[in-house]
């Protein structure tokens, strides 16, 4: 019964994922000159992110494997994505992962679009 609700939850994330991507990526009804399209975060050692990153990544969708140090991450290579070029970024974290990236682009202004902890240690998010 309880993966069932984890499914719908799952699904129901992509789906509204889906829709924000369609609308921010370029030609959307709010793309503007600054918008790059999107980029997902997955870590590699769980399953559900994993397969989270492999769905987005069958639709063109390029992944990164978050590392040990996720601020690091952030300023070679994933800042530059977001706030240079204008790219979303959601990901299927933990909690760690995801408090974290949200407060690095927070610093930019650029806060949080979708949001949703489908179980105690995951939370689904766009940025």
């Amino acid at each position: 019964m309880m993966d069932d609700v984890l499914s719908l939850q799952r699904r129901g994330f992509l789906q509204a994922g889906a829709l924000v991507l369609s609308t921010v990526a370029p030609g959307g009804a709010m793309a503007d000159k600054s918008a790059g399209g999107s980029v997902v975060v997955y870590r590699a050692d769980d399953a559900a992110s994993v397969a989270f990153a492999a769905a987005m990544r069958a639709q063109a969708v390029p992944t990164f494997a978050l590392g040990d140090d996720v601020v690091r991450q952030w300023r070679d290579e994933l800042q530059a994505l977001v706030v240079g070029q204008g790219y979303r970024m959601m990901g299927r974290t933990g909690y760690a992962d995801w408090f974290m990236l949200r407060g690095l682009a927070a610093e930019h202004r650029i806060f949080p679009q979708l949001e949703q902890q489908p179980g105690p240690h995951s939370f689904d998010w766009v940025i």
